[in-house]
């Protein structure tokens, strides 16, 4: 137990400014690439290139062998950034938001570099989150997108979300309007 525990805080550590980056298969085209697209990414977010200091490309393995998969061309390349400094992968994280507008990196996403059991936990309350909404009643349909919420005693509509690990219930977008 406390082999794991500390097993656990080692692998935590070792990922404090690393980020994942899912990226499409058709923006990166060889693993070469990758050095030069996190830093261009870096870059275009306002953060130094400096900043980076390594990059390497996450391999997928089968569950059941150690053989790496020839991935299907709809999975997104994932490419794990090693920043200089927690500082530098916050502002990071932070600033990822404003890649929608950028068209080269529209569909790029910037996630934290979690350990298997944080992703494991992530995933339990994803599920938990989704249970929730799926029971919620009430529903508007906005832009083509369908919200479902429900109206709370103060009268404003919430859903459930993920705030800083926990499932809470959200203002929605109907209200925000």
């Amino acid at each position: 137990m406390i082999t794991t525990i500390a097993t656990e805080f080692k692998r935590k550590e070792e990922r404090e400014n690393n980020l994942v980056l899912a990226v499409p298969r058709s923006t990166l085209t060889q693993s070469e690439d990758d050095a030069k697209f996190a830093k261009k990414l870096a870059t275009n977010m306002g953060i130094p290139e400096t900043k980076v200091k390594k990059v390497r490309r996450i391999k997928r393995r089968s569950e059941d062998s150690n053989t790496v998969l020839t991935t299907v061309q709809t999975h997104p390349v994932l490419v794990v950034v090693e920043l200089e400094s927690t500082e530098a992968k916050m502002e990071m994280l932070r600033k990822s938001r404003a890649l929608r507008q950028i068209p080269e990196f529209k569909d790029v996403y910037v996630n934290e570099d979690l350990t298997p059991s944080e992703r494991i936990a992530n995933r339990k309350l994803r599920e938990e989150r989704d249970r929730k909404n799926n029971e919620l009643s009430e529903s508007v349909i906005i832009n083509g997108r369908t919200f479902k919420f429900k109206t709370c005693p103060d009268g404003k509509k919430r859903f459930w979300g993920i705030r800083n690990g926990e499932l809470k219930l959200v203002l929605s977008i109907v209200d925000r309007q």
